[in-house]
């Protein structure tokens, strides 16, 4: 079966992302086959966060225009979901947890920025830091930057523990005072610091 036949029977959420892939390339050439080209691009685009992915990631062998086709979907996707977000109102922790918790599976320790509106709307999520154990360093710049070009009123910082366990380490309650302090010094109300797994959450601030 085809991934063109599989999603006709049993629909788009079925398929794989090598078949998602393949359905986009269409076709292969001279030197790789469709299947061949989508099988490395899966694996490029599983390799890396969506906001880390460029043109120079990707194998040259499936061709410019292909890589252009994935990296148009990838934006329109990106789009589609900040344009839904905008509607989403993020009351509680909970909320967070229901918004960021697939978004921050893995075993890489990721910080994410949920930039609100006055109403708090959620208007973008941002991933402003990676790292191993709990050493993701913070860009401040990127972190505020974004807050001042959305007019954003407030943020709420999220992160995951790889490990599954909730409790903050020194390092999360030292950075996230020193956060705190530097949001009212711009004129952001940092609502929150929350911790992720995928079972469960637990608020830095709001305890």
């Amino acid at each position: 079966m085809t991934p063109r036949e599989k999603l006709k029977e049993r629909g788009v959420q079925s398929l794989t992302i090598s078949e998602l892939v393949a359905i986009i390339i269409g076709h292969g050439n001279r030197r790789k086959s469709v299947y061949e080209m989508s099988n490395i691009t899966s694996a490029i685009l599983l390799k890396y966060n969506v906001c880390q992915l460029s043109v120079d990631k990707f194998d040259k062998s499936i061709g410019l225009i292909n890589i252009s086709k994935i990296m148009a979907c990838i934006e329109l996707g990106r789009r589609l979901q900040n344009s839904n977000l905008s509607t989403q109102k993020i009351i509680s922790a909970r909320d967070v947890w229901l918004v960021t918790k697939h978004a921050m599976k893995g075993n890489q320790e990721k910080v994410l920025a949920l930039y609100l509106d006055g109403s708090q709307r959620l208007l973008e999520m941002k991933v402003i830091a990676k790292g191993k154990g709990n050493c993701a360093d913070i860009d401040l710049r990127i972190m505020f930057s974004e807050a001042f070009k959305l007019l954003a009123s407030s943020i709420i910082l999220v992160h995951n523990h790889p490990s599954g366990k909730l409790d903050p380490s020194v390092f999360d309650l030292d950075t996230t005072r020193t956060l705190v302090t530097i949001s009212n010094m711009l004129g952001f109300n940092l609502l929150d610091h929350i911790i992720v797994t995928i079972d469960g959450y637990k608020s830095i601030i709001k305890t």
